[in-house]
């Protein structure tokens, strides 16, 4: 109470300094309040047109707001009003259409108009839409005219609206409520309802695959600061659109429909059966105090009892069971008190239709009148259910029993009204699930299926009156795991790891990989979601799809939650010109990405001294309040909750972001002072990224924006979601797709990946932009393919990335998810590359911008090129991994925040679109093919010579060398293939088309039109002349072509004459320029599953199937001639081929810094930079931080470390 009446006291102080600055808009709230009597949630104001409105409602502290302008400029506008107020995070203004309202079903508290109702429907805006986002018991005040209630009498009439009315105040309102849908239902006990028939009614809920909204914790630990919210759910219940969840030593109530935090309570330990909400009522017994709080406030509403036993809370209607060590009190809830107790203690205690049915003793069942408590019989089950058994739950007045019989159970059904026998079933599983729902009592049994590998689930419907068999249906895959229990609902059955829902009456399953049952609790089936609950991860390897958190699923009649891709307004142009750069920075004086460079290594080449000293500080101006209410879940946001995102440095600027405050500002890193600042509509908690000039930044409103580095003024913005729509997400108002990691900026193209998971809304969009421009180069989804399940080692699983998002990283060739083998995608083109085992490493591992089970994983790491620098857990000490490793520790209460490695032997190849290319010559004498390589080919042809396919750079064991030559009507070819042994070449097939790629093998593509697609003539030839050939992805289609094989002492050879008319080429017709392709896969018969795979032109990946990376073919004998001149012009236009260079300077000493934090739970007790040897771990020099550092906080530049701290201030530190 104490606590309650503080916060009471903050939040009156509070309104009082917010209604200083304007007193228009609180009285505008104070006559909503009185006509809605809505006083926390999501709160949408359309029409916005400047900050008093927003202010006002935000400043009670229990509303996250969301303003709509009619104008770009006037959102801009009212962001810089709101941005400098203690509420600015839990506003977000912006410019979006209202003809389709921004927002999932059933999702806001209340929509404001505070004029002009006609003017938006003018523009669209329809009442059932505004039905549709409205929650149940949600409401609307529209502000009109009293001259337009004829058109908006109409305009009701046309959406069939009736719950409303007009409210005469300082102006006209419209009052719209939403009905509640009878067909939702709450979860109001542990096992649903009283009766513990753990089975949902509700007939909304359908397999989930739209994210309504998400909350943390998203993982088990936290700093000592983060708030009550930190600690895993352990039981939840739901009732009238409130969850309220069991957190350590906290009872946390939130808006069902939207996740918006409520209240919270501080309690001692209580388990799940302790709790029972009903209506706007929340029952709980607290250290023997049994109350009743108020849903909607956490205020304590009655006492029924000071000090109570208490094990288990039961009600219906207006009786509150309470049972207890020494028997049962029931309290009428109406007038508090106790109306009768029953003095005997029962064990499996029920409830239905005004009776209580619990065991007297292992044999003794007995019924109660709630009314009064009197027996209405007791009988001795013992000869009916037999010994040991358990009263699992009450149905239609139907008591189920089960008793457990070795490797079998008999399932027995007594009548409620006596206690009698009325039917039995046996299972052949021990603890066989059960439930009663669809009006049938389902019993599982184990079920082996012909032709099936392992045994699955066979779950029988029976009549629960007579025990009638209604319906057999096989059960999904993988019931039998289970650490929790398991639910269900009228209509699904719903099995986990992963989650199936399986139809009652068809039997057919879909699979859902979104979350998983957290253990011990499972999740919740209410008002018409699944709740998710999985926010203390391990490593699952069963399901590695999961977003982790605390979570609420809804759905649609999709798949995956797929929608269409919205073109309208895409892409925004702004009024800023491009800079002009003068000089080209050096990669030493910059820190341009979160991480440095594209892998995320964390590393840089910039000398820095081992005596460092304060340079500079600037505390850069927070406003928000992080004790208010809402600010709770920001603290345990991802990537870190900090408010300051890490820093990046370009141009003479510093850039970061304030992400809970929506703001980016940029420093001059001469001086520290701000240079400009920008208020955005949502969180940036990436930084933003440099390039040229210019300063990107990716926003969770689904855009990216770019924005001049000197001044800031916008340039472009660019809609990287696939459409506008919002949700409420850790605590603020965001896309249902924002962007992670922020921009990837990689050979002058901006990579940028929106979306949360591969499971929902349509899955992940990643982008490709012009940097200077916003011009959409490419974009590629990745989502569910089908309704299938994966989980497992399943293929789908092995060749595409699944899952939560993460920041993008790239070796320049390649992008792809953060420490994801998987889910790559060609540079240039965006073309999908699926390849499990691939040799070019990305530096970060996987990071905290994925919410999901690897979260434990998410610490600063450093990669080098043959180590890396991490987190010994074991021993909570700074370990470099790999050769030469070392181990330093840290004293206990000092927690490593940032790492950056300071190091010369990082080299890297500059990568551009270089490709190999080789001049064919034509030829008058035309080479023998008779499997010896020709003098022809090494006199007039150029030798090809091969590397690794995948693009690593030591020799091949096996080498290769091929030719080509040409005449006008024949291309010929020649490979020698070097082998160490050649008795053990594996040849095994001896068909045409078949698996000849299994054997040793040589393959070719040609593509005589140079169309870099899938258009190409492909072929296998193994070492006994046995072809593979196809066309388009033909396999039927065979070349008219000469092959013969020979063999060397030390090789095997091959020759080739392809006719070009095989090539669908017509003589004289033969283009000069051709992208062509020569491979390699070297076997042995020692260890036929281990292969070289050697290319002329590596594609980088273990895919040779990349036209785009295919080389250059230039023949002399092509249409016009032997065109020197023509050649000469086309070869001068080629890019060149990129060198071997270091990125850093060879003196530069090889340091490792480390930012720490002294006390990870009180930032105000500062923090230190360490800084030690790098090839033995030796510290050689440290620097004090006045306040602790931001997590990944770190950068490095001209030689100066810049760290950003907890409290929003930025350090510079220089040689001393």
């Amino acid at each position: 109470m104490r606590s309650s009446k503080l916060l009471f006291v903050f939040l009156s102080c509070f309104i009082f300094t917010i209604n200083l600055n304007s007193q228009e808009g609180p009285s505008v709230v104070s006559e909503i309040e009185k006509m809605t009597n809505i006083k926390a949630g999501l709160c949408t104001i359309l029409n916005c047109s400047d900050a008093k409105l927003p202010l006002a409602v935000a400043a009670g502290g229990k509303f996250l707001v969301h303003g709509i302008t009619n104008t770009i400029q006037d959102a801009a506008t009212i962001r810089k009003g709101v941005g400098d107020s203690q509420t600015a995070g839990m506003i977000s203004i912006e410019y979006l259409p209202v003809e389709k309202l921004p927002y999932n079903n059933r999702s806001i508290d209340l929509i404001i108009v505070e004029s002009d109702l006609l003017g938006l429907i003018k523009k669209g805006l329809s009442a059932k839409e505004v039905l549709r986002v409205l929650i149940p018991k949600g409401k609307t005040c529209f502000g009109f005219k009293a001259s337009h209630k004829k058109e908006i009498e109409s305009w009701l009439s046309t959406s069939k609206v009736s719950n409303y009315k007009y409210v005469k105040g300082n102006r006209e309102w419209l009052v719209i409520t939403k009905k509640r849908n009878k067909d939702l239902d709450d979860w109001g006990h542990s096992q649903h309802g009283p009766d513990g028939n753990p089975v949902s009614r509700d007939k909304v809920l359908k397999a989930p695959n739209l994210l309504q909204w998400i909350v943390g914790p998203t993982r088990k630990y936290g700093r000592g600061d983060s708030g009550p919210l930190v600690a895993g759910p352990k039981g939840v219940v739901s009732a009238d659109g409130r969850n309220y969840y069991l957190q350590g030593r906290h009872i946390i109530a939130r808006n069902a429909f939207n996740g918006t935090l409520l209240w919270y309570k501080s309690i001692v330990k209580i388990s799940k059966s302790q709790i029972v909400a009903v209506g706007e009522n929340l029952f709980v017994c607290l250290a023997g105090k049994l109350i009743a709080i108020n849903g909607l406030t956490g205020e304590t509403k009655t006492v029924y009892a000071e000090s109570i036993s208490c094990s288990k809370l039961l009600v219906e209607d207006q009786n509150l069971v309470v049972v207890g060590r020494s028997g049962i009190k029931n309290f009428d809830i109406k007038n508090g008190k106790e109306s009768w107790s029953f003095n005997k203690r029962l064990g499996s205690v029920y409830m239905q239709a005004g009776k209580l049915y619990g065991m007297l003793s292992r044999s003794e069942l007995v019924c109660l009148s709630l009314n009064n408590g009197k027996e209405n019989w007791k009988v001795d089950v013992s000869s009916l259910v037999g010994e040991k058994a358990t009263l699992k739950f009450i149905s239609q007045e139907m008591l189920v029993f089960l008793q457990k019989q070795n490797k079998s159970a008999r399932v027995v059904v007594l009548k409620g009204a006596d206690g009698s026998k009325a039917w039995e079933a046996k299972s052949n599983r021990g603890n066989p699930l059960i439930f009663e729902a669809s009006n049938s009592l389902w019993i599982e049994s184990s079920h082996q299926q012909k032709g099936m590998k392992g045994v699955k689930s066979l779950l029988v419907g029976y009549d629960i009156k007579t025990g009638k068999e209604k319906l057999r249906h096989v059960g999904p895959e993988n019931v039998k795991y289970r650490c929790h229990g398991v639910y269900a609902t009228d209509r699904f059955f719903i099995a986990n790891r992963p989650l199936y829902f399986m139809d009652w009456k068809t039997g057919k399953s879909h699979a859902f990989e979104g979350t998983r049952a957290q253990c011990g609790i499972a999740y919740c089936l209410a008002q018409g979601m699944f709740y998710g609950l999985y926010t203390t991860p391990t490593k699952c390897m069963c399901v590695s799809t999961v977003i982790a958190g605390i979570t609420a699923f809804s759905s649609n009649d999709t798949m995956n939650g797929e929608v269409a891709i919205s073109k309208k307004d895409q892409l925004r142009i702004g009024k800023a010109s491009l800079p002009v750069i003068k000089k080209k920075e050096d990669a030493k004086d910059v820190w341009p990405i979160y991480r440095n460079d594209p892998r995320r290594m964390a590393s840089s080449g910039s000398s820095v001294s081992t005596k460092l000293k304060i340079e500079w500080k600037t505390k850069i101006k927070s406003s928000i309040d992080s004790k208010t209410l809402l600010s709770q879940d920001w603290k345990i946001s991802r990537p870190s909750g900090d408010q300051i995102s890490p820093p990046t440095i370009g141009g003479g600027m510093l850039f970061a972001s304030l992400p809970h405050e929506h703001q980016v500002i940029a420093l001059h890193i001469a001086s520290g002072k701000v240079a400009w600042r920008i208020h955005t509509p949502a969180r940036v908690t990436a930084p933003p990224s440099y390039y040229q000039g210019l300063c990107l930044y990716a926003c969770h409103d689904g855009r990216v924006y770019c924005v001049r580095s000197d001044n800031g003024e916008l340039l472009w913005s660019f809609r990287a979601a696939p459409d506008e729509r919002r949700m409420m997400a850790y605590g603020q108002i965001e896309s249902s797709w924002p962007i992670a990691g922020g921009v990837l900026l990689v050979n002058g193209i901006a990579y940028v990946v929106a979306g949360r998971l591969t499971e929902t809304d349509g899955g992940l969009y990643i982008s490709a932009l012009d940097p200077k421009t916003g011009k959409l180069l490419w974009t590629k989804k990745r989502g569910r393919v089908d309704d299938k399940p994966f989980g497992g080692y399943q293929p789908r699983r092995m060749q595409t990335y699944v899952g939560p998002v993460d920041m993008l990283c790239s070796d320049g060739k390649i992008i792809g998810m953060a420490g994801s083998h998987r889910g790559r995608f060609n540079c240039k083109t965006g073309d999908f590359i699926s390849h499990y085992n691939n040799s070019i490493p990305f530096g970060y591992n996987v990071s905290r911008f994925r919410t999901d089970q690897y979260g434990l994983r998410t610490v600063p790491v450093t990669f080098l090129r043959k180590s890396f620098i991490g987190i010994d857990w074991k021993t909570k000490s700074v370990r470099r991994y790999g050769k030469n490793g070392w181990q330093i520790s840290l004293p206990s209460k000092d927690k490593v925040e940032s790492m950056v490695a300071i190091t010369d032997n990082i080299k890297e190849e500059v990568v551009n679109n270089w490709r190999p290319s080789v001049r064919v010559s034509s030829i008058k004498n035309a080479p023998v093919i008779d499997g010896k390589i020709d003098p022809i080919f090494q006199k007039e042809g150029t030798p090809l010579i091969y590397s690794y396919l995948n693009g690593r750079k030591n020799k091949p064991q096996e080498a290769t060398t091929a030719w080509i030559l040409s005449d006008d009507k024949n291309l010929y070819l020649a490979f020698r293939c070097f082998k160490k042994d050649p008795n053990k070449i594996v040849c095994t097939k001896t068909k045409r088309d078949d698996a000849i790629w299994k054997d040793e093998a040589v393959e070719f593509f040609l593509d005589p039109t140079n169309s870099r697609k899938k258009s190409y003539y492909h072929f296998i030839i193994n070492a006994a002349g046995v072809i593979q050939d196809v066309y388009k992805g033909d396999k039927k289609w065979n070349c008219e072509m000469t092959v013969k094989t020979g063999k060397e002492s030390d090789a095997w050879t091959i020759e080739v004459k392809i006719p070009f008319k095989s090539l669908n080429i017509t003589p004289g017709n033969v283009k000069k320029l051709w992208s062509v392709n020569f491979n390699r896969s070297a076997r042995d018969t020692n260890d036929a599953k281990k292969y070289e795979d050697t290319a002329w032109s590596p594609t980088g990946t273990d895919s040779s199937h990349l036209p785009d990376m295919f080389g250059y073919m230039w023949l002399n004998a092509g249409k016009g001639g032997d065109d020197t001149a023509a050649y000469k012009k086309w070869f001068a236009g080629l890019p060149v081929k990129p060198k071997v260079v270091a990125t850093v300077e060879s003196n530069v000493e090889n340091l490792l810094l480390i930012a720490v934090a002294k006390d990870s739970g009180d930032m105000n007790k500062g923090g230190e930079l360490l800084i030690h040897s790098l090839s033995d771990g030796k510290i050689l020099g440290r620097c004090i931080l006045p306040i602790s550092p931001a997590y990944d906080g770190l950068a490095v530049a001209g030689g100066r470390v810049y760290i950003t701290l907890r409290d929003t201030s930025v350090v510079c530190l220089s040689k001393e």
